[in-house]
């Protein structure tokens, strides 16, 4: 495995939304047909033989920050979609999962009337006795990377657009990272996974601002890092331009190496330590030509 392969799984192993690849880009008309009468209201309390009936979970495809994600086929169709579920259950974190999904899915069911091309797209909630679930599309997979100067700007500035789509509907995402980008089947990056959203009230005193901690370490910005009072609007910038360099470059540019490892609190302390440094680490390659651009795997 190579250095870029050995980043994207420790970028996806525990908090990143995983991503299904189908071969037909003609399923996800079929889809929408084919979960019309699921989504209609985007709520659906099932039994569990009603859910076994409507969707074949074929195969668990990824992590969500609060659950698991499964490719599922509607029944009615050969088409796939994706769903981010987590089992229910009266004991302590299973529990906290399907509340957190629940959050998860009434901050993308807030835009389903107006969806945005980079935003991932709410189908439905299921909610039966073992099992609640959010139905998505299903995109082509993980943004590769690196990329040149000409297909990443085009990246940001859809990407850049969505962000601010979100904080104009009073919502910030709080984990952007390339590892919750996908590739829809038009070529258009997708940021899904969101686990740390948060909807926030414009009459409040402060809107926007938190002192929370939550993320992923190499992609918050210092203040976020050390849980003091921030705009989390700013949070997602800092964010969607560290996870833009490493789309052009192939790592953080805090890192000096694609090897680096930021678990412990030694190394955490560290790299917050450059971030507040006020300069980029490390050597780095910017790819001028599409040809050499990464791609879907």
């Amino acid at each position: 495995m190579d250095a870029n392969a050995r980043r994207v799984t420790r970028r996806c192993d525990a908090d990143a939304v995983a991503h299904g690849v189908t071969a037909d880009p003609d399923a996800a008309k079929r889809n929408r047909r084919t979960t019309k009468k699921v989504s209609a209201s985007g709520f659906h309390s099932v039994s569990d033989e009603e859910l076994s009936a409507l969707f074949l979970f074929k195969e668990r495809i990824g992590n969500g920050n609060w659950g698991q994600v499964y490719l599922a086929r509607p029944l009615e169709s050969d088409g796939g979609i994706g769903t981010d579920s987590a089992h229910r259950s009266g004991r302590g974190g299973r529990g906290r999962c399907v509340n957190a999904l629940w959050s998860e899915m009434k901050v993308i069911r807030r835009l389903r009337h107006e969806p945005h091309p980079s935003i991932i797209h709410f189908e439905a909630f299921l909610l039966s006795p073992s099992c609640a679930a959010i139905v998505m599309p299903l995109h082509r997979g993980p943004m590769p990377l690196p990329l040149s100067v000409g297909k990443a700007l085009r990246y940001f500035r859809q990407l850049a657009s969505a962000v601010a789509y979100l904080h104009e509907n009073n919502i910030t995402h709080n984990d952007i990272k390339p590892a919750n980008i996908v590739m829809s089947y038009s070529d258009v990056p997708v940021l899904v996974d969101f686990g740390f959203a948060q909807i926030h009230k414009a009459s409040d005193p402060e809107p926007f601002i938190s002192s929370a901690t939550w993320g992923t370490p190499e992609y918050m910005d210092p203040l976020r890092v050390m849980g003091h009072k921030h705009d989390e609007r700013m949070s997602d910038v800092w964010s969607l331009g560290v996870t833009m360099y490493e789309v052009l470059v192939g790592r953080t540019p805090f890192e000096i190496t694609t090897e680096e490892l930021f678990e412990t609190h030694e190394q955490l302390d560290e790299y917050l330590r450059r971030s507040r440094s006020g300069k980029w680490y490390g050597e780095y390659h910017i790819c001028d030509s599409e040809s050499s651009d990464a791609t879907l795997s």
